[in-house]
């Protein structure tokens, strides 16, 4: 699996690009009014979107009826609060915000 742009009209940040132990990524940075969100220059922001791009295997494996697993590093922190959606268009519902077309 292999981590895509998130396909969501939001700011959009790279991340961990100077940090070789990890692969930089493309994160949305949005407001999800269900929570409460600090106020930033960019408005109030509380949750960063990341999306997956599953492989043909991997496609056949969930359609065959595995499950999804979520690995967090948290170097014994506590855990941040995740939500896992699948596909871009319930994902920007569930945080008001538009899909890019």
């Amino acid at each position: 699996m292999r981590m895509v742009r998130p396909k969501l009209v939001a700011p959009q940040v790279s991340v961990a690009e100077d940090q070789e132990e990890f692969k930089s990524l493309t994160a949305a940075l949005i407001y999800n009014p269900l929570y409460e969100a600090p106020m930033t220059s960019a408005g109030p922001l509380n949750t960063m979107v990341l999306a997956f791009k599953p492989t043909d295997d991997e496609r056949a494996r969930l359609a065959a009826g595995q499950d999804i697993y979520v690995s967090l590093l948290t170097f014994m922190q506590p855990m941040q609060a995740i939500i896992v959606t699948v596909g871009s268009e319930e994902t920007a519902a569930m945080h008001s915000v538009p899909e890019e077309v």
